[in-house]
């Protein structure tokens, strides 16, 4: 291949995948330890599969990443949305018992409420000018009984 077309190619952006939005079943594909790439912090990054699509715009296979910052807030919610989805951890016995523990939940099934939010402001206040405002995609693991009530 002549490696010269580079030269007069102008890239351009690719299309942004839409942020999900619905109800969804999906598989907890890993749970391991990781570091913020913004302050370099300890947080536990979590990867989920869309395995069914219970009532929303997404299909199966779509991946879906949360991460949990290793401060009391951030295992707070990560205990917090494993007990949602009824997965026990090891609470008990310290930090490497926790960690080895996660591995119980690799593979369990979960539900997934997704949704889309635009925020306005910038996380200093300023304001973000209307062409600059991109959706962000979120996600709350929630109960299987609360379906009912979507």
């Amino acid at each position: 291949m002549d490696w010269g077309f580079l030269a007069g190619h102008k890239p351009k952006e690719n299309d942004a995948i839409e942020p999900l939005s619905g109800v969804y079943i999906a598989v907890i594909n890993r749970l391991a330890p990781g570091v913020n790439r913004n302050d370099q912090s300890p947080q536990i990054e979590a990867e989920f599969q869309v395995v069914e699509v219970l009532d929303g715009d997404g299909n199966a296979g779509r991946k879906l990443w949360k991460r949990y910052p290793e401060t009391e807030k951030g295992m707070t919610k990560l205990v917090n949305d494993l007990f949602t989805a009824g997965i026990e951890v090891d609470r008990k016995g310290g930090e490497d018992a926790f960690k080895a523990s996660l591995d119980k939940a690799v593979g369990k099934s979960v539900h997934v409420k997704a949704r889309a939010w635009t925020p306005t402001v910038n996380q200093d206040g300023s304001e973000i000018p209307e062409g600059e405002q991109k959706p962000i995609k979120l996600f709350d693991v929630i109960n299987e009984k609360r379906l009912a009530k979507l």
